[in-house]
């Protein structure tokens, strides 16, 4: 059983700052997502923990080793978040508990 989803996020770049105002205002909006748990991983303190996945951006969102959201350079707010409901709804799903 999935216990969390993993984020990997930097404490220096806007687009980590981004993925965290979506996480918090998702789960403000739609009750189901209150119950979708995530540990955030700090890329610039924490290397051991990104040692063991392969990463091509930061921030992402993974589910043990399956990428659920990634971000790409340019991405509007708009899109984060919605790349970002897409990783809660995953984690909800059947095929992923």
């Amino acid at each position: 059983m999935l216990l969390w989803l993993k984020y990997y996020a930097s404490s220096s770049d806007k687009a980590s700052e981004m993925v965290d105002k979506a996480i918090k205002e998702l789960k403000n909006e739609h009750e189901r997502y209150l119950s979708v748990p995530f540990r955030r991983v700090n890329v610039d303190f924490e290397i051991n923990q990104c040692q063991r996945i392969f990463m091509n951006k930061v921030p992402c969102i993974y589910a043990e080793q399956e990428l659920l959201f990634e971000y790409e350079s340019g991405m509007s707010y708009a899109v984060i978040k919605a790349g970002v409901a897409r990783a809660m709804d995953r984690f909800l799903s059947d095929s992923i508990l």
